[in-house]
């Protein structure tokens, strides 16, 4: 799958599941390093975000997209 097509889940504290471009999601060192270590992100089924509220979370999706 390519870069432009490919999409992650991220999960904030509260357990709601966010889909976002891999793309944007790289945009953060802390995702983009978990990404980076598994080599392969189509292997990652969610990125589980344990200290960021959904609201939160919400709100960085919308201004980085």
């Amino acid at each position: 799958m390519s870069d432009d097509a490919a999409t992650i889940t991220l999960k904030s504290k509260e357990g709601e599941s966010f889909t976002v471009p891999l793309e944007v999601a790289r945009m953060s060192v802390l995702i983009k390093s978990t990404i980076d270590e598994d080599d392969d992100a189509d292997d990652i089924p969610e990125v589980p975000l344990p200290n960021v509220k959904a609201a939160v979370l919400k709100k960085v999706i919308e201004f980085c997209t």
